[in-house]
């Protein structure tokens, strides 16, 4: 006689075995919305909320502060005497969920600020959060820092010129540069993004003006499996912690806001070094104008370039003097500082 399982075994093996494996579920979203108009000024936003705080006051933050507007929930401050209606100005933000599965969640932001020039000024941006702690997981988290985002920058560079191939040669030299500026990794880490599952998509905005309209690069994960961390919730500071030999390196390495803050500062550092730099070589690219004024603002980029270095020097040996045991608070304190700079 065959030897059979209890039933209560059975029935869970036959579960296993037929069902297919549940996924964490997705987050309610519940839409906020803020309208207001008076005269020829008007507003429209909407941000997502989902019952995790973290994420949900990242959404709100974003929405209010959209642009350099001055407002807060119950109380609208515009600049520029915008809130009397008297000047012609209208903010309007909307949003897309890119990513709810209980894995992570993504928002894309669309917005448009007009002030009464020749058309509004476009913006997006992405946000996407760990589920359920909602901690904001960016790009060169997902990609291993540099590394990555030089990966990214590369295929996304590929893209953009396979794109455009087959245009008049007037478009290709038109967008060339806007292209090669678009994707260099730095910048690379600003561009809105979408996290799938199996691919990777960027967003590039003003790729030979405005009128271009957006341009989007999908990026296959496959393509990406080198450089694709398996934890992007991990601390990810602007240098290799399987490097770090000093006490102040070991501690960032160990701190998620403080690899934040040091990413951070870093990209900036590097970002306003390459646009001063670029700002010259355009001087020099295309001379025109009165040559005593041009010279003076060569000068003036290189004097900015100077002491932005000097002061980075400067930064980091009180920080290396002051924090040298390591200490957390002691971190954290220099680099929000550091990052309040007007320079960066």
């Amino acid at each position: 006689m065959p030897r059979t399982l209890p039933i209560t075994v059975a029935l869970l093996l036959a579960a296993l075995i037929t069902s297919p494996s549940r996924a964490a579920a997705p987050l309610p979203i519940q839409d906020k919305a803020i309208d207001w108009k008076k005269g020829r000024s008007e507003i429209h936003l909407h941000y997502p909320q989902t019952g995790i705080d973290a994420i949900d006051k990242k959404m709100e933050q974003y929405a209010l502060d959209s642009n350099q507007t001055d407002m807060h929930l119950g109380d609208l401050r515009m600049p520029h005497d915008y809130s009397s209606g008297r000047s012609n100005f209208s903010l309007t933000v909307t949003y897309e969920i890119t990513r709810n599965d209980g894995e992570m969640f993504g928002v894309l932001f669309d917005g448009n600020q007009y002030n009464g020039g020749a058309h509004g000024i476009p913006f997006e941006a992405s946000f996407q959060f760990s589920v359920p702690n909602g901690q904001q997981i960016e790009l060169n988290e997902l990609v291993d820092g540099r590394r990555g985002l030089s990966k990214v920058a590369t295929l996304a560079r590929e893209d953009l010129f396979r794109q455009f191939k087959g245009s008049e040669q007037k478009v290709i030299d038109a967008v060339h540069d806007d292209i090669i500026n678009a994707t260099k990794p730095d910048y690379i880490a600003y561009a809105p993004f979408r996290w799938g599952n199996d691919r990777l998509t960027l967003t590039f905005s003003a790729i030979g003006g405005y009128a271009g309209g957006d341009h989007t690069v999908v990026i296959p994960m496959a393509n990406l499996a080198d450089v694709i961390r398996p934890d992007p919730s991990k601390p990810q500071p602007s240098f290799s912690c399987q490097t770090a030999t000093t006490k102040i390196e070991r501690t960032i390495c160990l701190d998620v806001d403080l690899a934040k803050s040091d990413w951070k500062l870093a990209l900036r550092y590097r970002v306003a070094l390459e646009q001063w730099k670029y700002s010259i070589s355009l001087d020099h690219k295309y001379p025109a104008g009165d040559p005593i004024q041009q010279q003076r603002h060569i000068s003036d980029m290189q004097s900015r370039i100077d002491k932005l270095i000097a002061s980075q020097r400067a930064w980091l040996a009180q920080r290396n003097r002051s924090c040298a045991s390591g200490d957390l608070t002691c971190l954290r304190d220099s680099y929000k500082a550091r990052l309040k700079n007007s320079d960066l």
